[in-house]
C-alpha cells in the first residue's frame, strides 16, 4: 500500500511524516542558546561568569577550584544551585569573567586563580589549562570584570611552549631541549 500523501501548494504532494516534521520544526523556538550542560558539583550555587573546572572525580560535573592554572577550565553561562544543571560557554564565545591579580591587557592569556570562581592573567607559572584571551583591560586593583574570548587549550601548541621555553623545539614527534 503506498504511503499516505498530503496535498501541498502548487498541486504536488509530500509524505505525511515530512509534513508533520515541518510542523514540529516551525513550533520550536527560533534560537536555542548553545552551551555545555553539566551538573553543578561545586558545593554551592554558581553564578553567570564563574570560572570552574571539570570535576576530577566525576567528569559529568563541574566544581570550583582554588588552584591557579587548573586543568579543564570552563566559564558558567547560566548559573544554578548545587546538583542542578549548569550551562557553560562553548569555545569561541565571549564571556564576562571576574579576574584578580595583576592588571589585564587585551591579548593576555587567562587561567583559573587561587580565588574560587575567579580568573587571572597567566604570568610565570606553567598552567595545566588556559581558557581564554582577554579582550578588555583592568587596573589590577581588587576583583574586576573583563571580557574574555574562550579558546581551546593552547598549552600544547608550539608557540606556547616556545614562549615559556625558548630553547625547546619540536622534532616532529616530541619536544627537544636545544640548550
Amino acid at each position: 500500500m503506498p504511503s499516505p500523501q498530503v496535498l501541498r501548494r502548487g498541486g504536488g504532494t509530500i509524505g505525511r511524516s515530512l509534513g508533520s516534521m515541518r510542523t514540529w520544526q516551525s513550533n520550536r523556538s527560533p534560537y536555542e542558546t548553545p552551551g555545555i550542560l553539566i551538573k553543578n558539583n561545586s558545593g554551592g550555587s554558581l553564578l553567570d561568569g564563574d570560572v570552574v573546572v571539570v570535576d576530577p572525580l566525576d567528569e559529568r560535573s563541574i566544581t570550583t577550584t582554588t588552584t591557579a592554572g587548573e586543568a579543564k577550565p570552563l566559564v558558567v553561562m547560566t548559573g544554578a544551585e548545587i546538583g542542578e544543571s549548569v550551562r557553560c560557554y562553548p569555545v569561541g564565545c565571549v564571556a564576562i569573567v571576574a579576574c584578580t591579580g595583576v592588571a589585564v591587557s587585551p591579548g593576555d592569556l587567562m587561567i583559573t586563580s587561587a580565588v574560587a570562581g575567579v580568573a587571572k592573567v597567566l604570568e610565570t607559572e606553567i598552567p595545566l589549562g588556559i581558557f581564554g584571551i582577554a579582550l578588555t583591560e583592568t587596573t589590577g586593583v581588587g576583583v574586576e570584570e573583563t571580557a574574555v574570548l574562550l579558546i581551546s587549550d593552547l598549552r600544547r601548541t608550539a608557540a606556547f611552549v616556545q614562549l615559556l621555553e625558548p630553547a625547546m623545539t619540536w622534532s616532529g614527534q616530541l619536544w627537544v631541549d636545544m640548550s
